[in-house]
């Protein structure tokens, strides 16, 4: 555990987390956490979205088939103002 110190920020308090406390948490610089406090009184940091990554990127295509073609979806009849 590395202790950190918290820090006037603006009208806020702030604590500064190390490159590879980030790095482990797979957390970037963007990403949105959530923040609460538990029964035992420790804050609790909970990513709610992340930065996507070229490495991201490569492992969600990775069993891509480029022969797909989707089809044009039917449906039914128009039921309002809709536009064709």
């Amino acid at each position: 555990m590395r202790a950190v110190k918290v820090s006037s920020w603006g009208h806020s308090h702030g604590v500064r987390l190390a490159k590879s406390v980030l790095e482990r948490a797979h957390i970037s610089t963007g990403d949105e956490l959530s923040v609460d406090v538990n029964e035992r009184g420790e804050i609790v940091l909970t990513p709610l979205s992340r930065t996507v990554r070229s490495s991201d990127i490569d492992s969600l295509f990775e069993n891509y088939d480029a022969s797909y073609r989707g089809a044009e979806l039917e449906t039914g009849e128009r039921v309002g103002e809709e536009l064709i």
